[in-house]
Formats: C-alpha cells, sequence, structure tokens
C-alpha cells in the first residue's frame, strides 16, 4: 500500500500521518506495529537512495575520504603540538601554523625527528 501512494505520487509526509490516523483507529499488535514501521523506514531510505546518482555517490565517498584525512592531519598535528610544548614549551605561533599546514608525510617525519632531538630546530630541519 505504502508503494502504492508513493507511486501516485504521496509525499512521505502525508503518508506517515495517514497511517498515524489508521493506527489510532485500529491498533494493530505490537509486533506488527513495529515490523510495519520498520519497513516503511526501509522502504523510505531505499526509495531516497535511488535518487542518489552514480556521480553523487563518488562524490560523498570523496567528501568522505578527504574528511577523514582532514581529521587524522588535525589529530596528529595536535598530538604533535602537545608533545613538543611539552619538552621545549610554548610554540610560536609561526611554529603553529607550520603544524597546522603540513601535511600526514611531514608531520610523520617530525614526530620522528621529536625522539632524537635536542632543540625544536632539529625537529623542523
Amino acid at each position: 500500500m505504502v508503494r502504492q501512494l508513493y507511486q501516485y505520487g504521496w509525499q512521505a509526509r502525508r503518508i506517515r500521518q495517514l497511517f498515524l490516523f489508521i493506527d489510532g483507529i485500529l491498533a494493530l499488535p505490537p509486533e506488527l506495529a513495529d515490523d510495519f514501521w520498520q519497513s516503511l523506514a526501509s522502504f523510505e531510505e531505499e526509495r531516497n537512495m535511488a535518487y542518489i546518482s552514480s556521480v553523487e555517490r563518488i562524490g560523498i565517498r570523496k567528501g568522505l575520504q578527504q574528511g577523514l584525512k582532514q581529521g587524522r592531519n588535525e589529530g596528529m598535528a595536535g598530538l604533535l603540538r602537545a608533545l613538543l610544548e611539552t619538552r621545549f614549551g610554548p610554540l610560536s605561533d609561526a611554529d603553529l601554523a607550520r603544524l597546522q599546514q603540513a601535511d600526514q608525510t611531514r608531520l610523520h617525519r617530525w614526530a620522528q625527528r621529536l625522539l632524537e632531538a635536542q632543540t625544536l630546530e632539529h625537529v623542523w630541519h
């Protein structure tokens, strides 16, 4: 019935209102009501997913990957900052900017250098 209502152009909100009305008049046993609402949610999710084109899926995937990469960089930069400040004291604005702009490879290299560096300059160079 839900599929047919969608095929007739009904909006999701209107369909839900109809079923809430019916639910108020005809009480379903709890297990059937749960099954119905889960089925409705699954159908609506499938229906919405059908409208996402392959190009949009690629864009979403790339956006997620970029966000994860950025998050890893920010986390690594934050940890490195804490370690550097513990060892060498507060960092200058220039050093903080250097950390924020660095890619993951450079951050990793600096973290390795930190283990043996005698000064902050030895970490950077």
